[in-house]
């Protein structure tokens, strides 16, 4: 589809992804633009490392890389300007952690959530991905 473009998050996750031959976010032209992310990992977006220290810091290092990567296809708002979230457990029990998490960075937000419990995700450590979709206007 003509327009459609690709971004990269700035910094050591934006390289990561691009090693890894994908984006972190792509933006499709509508009346304003779609923005869909990739699944966000948990990492520190200054060293590029896994969060490891905690579930809730996994998860709170998650949205920083959620709202790095819609930030960055022009999402002035980040997280708060998102209107769908897609989270992957690689078990179901940590949902309450992550959804605690989640209502302490936006306890007025509420945007369609849908949570996915899966086998693994990228690496044996890691516990939480998050992807998500906003609008722009332009």
């Amino acid at each position: 589809m003509p327009g459609i473009e690709y971004f990269q998050a700035p910094g050591r996750l934006g390289e990561i992804f691009e090693a890894g031959g994908t984006s972190n976010v792509t933006k499709v032209p509508l009346h304003g633009s779609l923005v869909v992310t990739g699944g966000q990992p948990g990492f520190d977006l200054e060293r590029g490392e896994l969060v490891t220290s905690s579930l809730e810091d996994e998860a709170d290092a998650c949205f920083n890389c959620v709202d790095a990567a819609l930030k960055s296809a022009g999402v002035a708002g980040g997280l708060a300007q998102a209107h769908r979230f897609t989270c992957f457990l690689s078990d179901m029990r940590y949902e309450a952690a992550v959804m605690k998490v989640w209502r302490a960075r936006m306890p007025n937000h509420k945007v369609p959530w849908v949570t996915v419990g899966v086998s693994m995700l990228a690496t044996p450590a890691m516990r939480v991905e998050i992807a998500a979709e906003a609008l722009t206007d332009g």
